[in-house]
């Protein structure tokens, strides 16, 4: 069992790094020497020291030193540390800081000269190494390390990025200037974080369609619990799940599969090895009205869970069904928008329930950002792709856009506490109608 000893705020970042069965825990001036009951060496039971934004260390401790210090006057709080998974173009328009590339009067980004002079630190999965902004990049994999049954991998001895989710968020928070950034064509325009003249550290812890068939060209359209083999179960084949789908009955046809159980992605790889040309991803109930931007490997779209039960009874309402899958498009001024993603935790606090949350939003879908050439947009070992952009959907893409506005405001007030940064983002926030 292991002991780490800081901020519980920095605390909720550096438990995804140290990733290991360790406690954690803030002190006043506590040193490693004066822990209770150790006899072994302090070099033996140390991981890390932390000596300059906070005071505290991490360090391997039994049941009994745990408990006295969590006994100990001087000690905060005191948590185990846990594995934790990781959960643009066009966003600060959306965000009202320029109106068609142009800065407004009043944006915050030319006011603080876009961060010029902050520095802003990431702590993810590192970062591509071409960036000439990048002033340090760091890994931390001991705690993980030394709880793993077996070697970890290569890949995380290194601050680079090799998942690509590090690299999106930091060039959302604090990228350059990049004209012409798209994803296989669509999005296109010039990408930026929210601070782009701002200096980056990288601190490494352990649908868009791609492509489109003939247009105005109608394929034949099947329903793929009618396209199962004879050894697959109706319900399997209908998630279209790896090796359920008959070529014979799939080949040349536009297969229509269930969201669920398997990646979307998945399900249109195992189309395409079935001979389809396109694939309709139909959301389940649970989905509901949620789609996503997925870099699929064969033409596809994805419709709601109502559309996708409408396209069902077409199928069965008629002898020869047909469909066609258009090239995809930018559209722009999308509405209702903004829409809370069905991700998005709607509150209240977890420690207290009094307190209401979340408190700050920003955009967090289908994000266009900077990625990782190291692995295919889509993750998956069949995918031999690489795009220095790609579009991502979740709370870690929101979260780096509020970092780039902390950014903007620590330049116009350097002095300012953290507390005092969030409540000015709370209190000056703009109320977007959805329409």
């Amino acid at each position: 069992m292991g002991l780490s000893i800081f901020s519980p705020l920095v605390l909720s970042v550096l438990i995804s790094v140290l990733q290991t069965s360790t406690y954690a825990a803030q002190k006043a001036r506590l040193s490693p020497s004066s822990l209770p009951y150790i006899k072994e060496s302090v070099d033996d039971l140390m991981i890390y020291s932390y000596t300059r934004c906070i005071n505290g260390f991490a360090a391997f401790l039994n049941e009994a030193q745990v408990a006295a210090l969590k006994g100990n006057p001087r000690v905060i709080s005191v948590f185990e540390n846990q594995e934790r998974m990781l959960l643009t173009t066009r966003s600060w328009e959306f965000v009202g800081f320029e109106k068609n590339g142009v800065p407004t009067l009043d944006s915050l980004q030319k006011k603080a000269n876009y961060g010029e002079g902050i520095i802003i630190a990431n702590l993810d999965t590192g970062k591509a190494m071409s960036l000439k902004k990048l002033i340090g990049a760091r890994y931390f994999n001991k705690g993980f390390a030394s709880a793993s049954p077996t070697p970890i991998p290569a890949e995380w001895n290194t601050a680079r990025d090799t998942e690509g989710h590090g690299s999106h968020t930091l060039s959302t928070a604090g990228g350059s200037f990049v004209p012409g950034a798209n994803v296989f064509g669509i999005g296109n325009g010039t990408a930026k974080g929210g601070s782009p003249k701002a200096w980056v550290a990288a601190y490494k812890g352990s649908s868009v369609a791609s492509k489109s068939l003939p247009a105005g060209k109608f394929y034949p359209l099947i329903n793929a619990a009618d396209a199962g083999l004879p050894t697959a179960k109706p319900k399997d084949a209908q998630l279209c799940q790896n090796g359920t789908l008959d070529r014979e009955k799939v080949a040349g046809k536009i297969v229509v599969c269930l969201r669920g159980i398997i990646g979307r992605v998945q399900k249109g790889h195992e189309a395409e090895l079935a001979g389809a040309v396109g694939m309709i991803l139909a959301n389940d109930e649970e989905s509901g009205t949620e789609l996503l931007s997925d870099p699929h490997v064969l033409p596809a779209a994805q419709i709601t869970y109502t559309d996708g039960l409408a396209v069902m009874k077409y199928i069965k309402s008629t002898k020869n069904p047909t469909a066609s899958i258009g090239p995809a498009q930018t559209e722009l001024g999308v509405a209702p928008s903004p829409v809370m993603a069905a991700f998005s935790s709607r509150g209240p606090g977890f420690f207290e329930p009094a307190i209401l949350k979340p408190d700050i939003t920003a955009p967090g879908v289908d994000v266009i950002a900077a990625y990782t050439e190291a692995i295919g947009p889509s993750e998956e070992p069949f995918d031999t792709r690489r795009t220095p952009y790609i579009t991502m959907s979740g709370t870690s893409m929101s979260c780096p856009h509020v970092t780039g506005i902390v950014g903007l405001v620590k330049a116009l007030h350097p002095d300012w506490s953290p507390a005092a940064v969030k409540s000015a983002i709370m209190t000056t926030g703009t109320y977007l109608r959805s329409t």
